[in-house]
């Protein structure tokens, strides 16, 4: 009896065992993924497994057309375990659909039989990005089919680009690059030389406007950099172009030269006297006080720088005059001729004869003087002598100074003026004989 109650007991338990595999399966499948056609898509879709059972656990699998996966243990009496799966982003226009395939199992026990259960869920759909959507994928699309990229309209370019993915300038992620004739300047890739319609065009070529120009100066019809252009013959000092910074141009004359500031101006020592130099430069200018006796200067006009004049005596002037007037004046002298310029000759001659004539009239005058003086005192009958030297006391013959004397002053003699008289008029004819 008591066997028979044993052998009823385990076939209850193995009978309770076989109604214990129970559990649910909850889907997370987005409406929309960012996967591009044909990828697949993995930790983006998700599931968890509840098991419901309260006497074994089970250990479930997942299955779709991306792949699959087991060994998913989910414990028993409401134990709960999520896990992810993948799927391929294939359909049509953007759309796919997918089944996921969960299969379970009791984990083997003396009261738990093996009971494989398995449970498609699905089908389920979501969206992804694909060649027409309107989308620029840029890790997938560009403006045209180039290596792995699709062409796709969403990615053309703008108008100051090219659809050029392969462009040594390197295009951008849509496969647009810049190019020569777009107007816009770009010096990494682009020169005068190589793309003057962008750039500008290069210095010294010909032009009509500075919008022509790389330089932004068009000059006397020519591109510059500068609002002149040094060694084309102009000198544009409205333009700053001046003797410092264009020499050639704006050369100064020959007896200027270029200060620091770049103006042409006059100095010492260019040979010109200015205005403001007179009295100044020595090197230029010469005047009165500065130290030299020049050719124009003498000792009555410039006695400061040649010494004052030295009056003659009366016996050098004589000397002089003797001199002059026996040189003979000749005008076939060689001497002078070789010495001396006809200019020079007839100067000379001309002073000469006026110094001979005023000698000659001074000498002249002096003459007549003396004869007027002569024959005056003939006419007077006075003796030509001295009266002081003709009036002598009769004693000691001393001078007497004044007629009114009566004494002598030196023998006191009495002055008898008869007697004096007589004997100076014996003494007067004497010497007439």
């Amino acid at each position: 009896m008591k066997i028979k109650l044993i052998i009823f007991t385990i076939f209850l338990l193995m009978l309770s065992s076989v109604h214990a595999l129970e559990y649910s399966v909850t889907v997370n499948s987005p409406s929309s993924v960012n996967a591009y056609e044909g990828d697949k898509i993995t930790n983006k879709f998700s599931a968890a497994l509840t098991n419901n059972a309260g006497v074994c656990d089970i250990t479930c699998g997942w299955a779709t057309t991306a792949g699959q996966d087991s060994g998913i243990k989910v414990a028993k009496e409401g134990g709960k375990n999520t896990f992810n799966f993948d799927v391929n982003a294939v359909g049509s226009s953007g759309t796919a659909s997918y089944s996921l395939v969960v299969t379970c199992d009791r984990i083997s026990a003396w009261n738990c039989w093996s009971d494989q259960d398995q449970r498609t869920l699905g089908p389920y759909q979501f969206s992804y990005l694909w060649n027409g959507d309107g989308v620029c994928t840029t890790e997938r699309e560009k403006c045209a089919n180039y290596n792995q990229f699709l062409k796709d309209n969403a990615c053309s370019c703008q108008s100051d680009k090219e659809c050029k993915p392969n462009s040594n300038r390197g295009a951008d992620d849509k496969g647009c690059a810049t190019f020569c004739g777009n107007s816009k300047v770009e010096k990494q890739y682009e020169t005068c030389s190589s793309c003057p319609d962008d750039v500008g065009k290069c210095d010294g070529l010909s032009c009509v406007s500075a919008n022509e120009c790389e330089g932004n100066y068009c000059v006397h019809n020519a591109c510059s950099q500068l609002s002149y252009i040094k060694g084309d013959t102009y000198c544009d000092s409205n333009e700053g172009e001046n003797c410092k910074n264009s020499g050639s141009d704006c050369a100064c004359g020959a007896n200027k030269q270029c200060s620091s500031a770049g103006v042409c101006e006059t100095y010492c020592g260019n040979r010109v006297c200015e205005v403001s130099e007179q009295g100044v430069c020595k090197a230029d200018c010469d005047w009165c006080g500065d130290g030299t006796c020049q050719s124009s200067e003498s000792c009555s006009s410039c006695s400061v720088d040649c010494g004052e004049c030295k009056k003659p005596t009366k016996q050098e002037e004589l000397q002089r005059n003797t001199q002059l007037a026996n040189t003979p004046q000749t005008k076939n002298d060689a001497s002078s001729t070789k010495a001396k310029s006809s200019n020079e000759k007839i100067s000379e001659l001309f002073n000469d004869n006026k110094k001979t004539v005023i000698i000659s009239g001074v000498v002249l005058a002096i003459v007549i003087i003396a004869l007027g003086y002569y024959f005056r005192k003939r006419k007077r009958g006075t003796p030509t002598k001295n009266k002081e030297h003709e009036m002598k006391c009769v004693k000691c013959h001393k001078k007497i100074k004044d007629k009114s004397q009566k004494f002598c002053h030196s023998c006191g003699h009495k002055i008898e003026p008869e007697k004096h008289k007589e004997s100076d008029d014996k003494k007067h004819k004497t010497e007439k004989s």
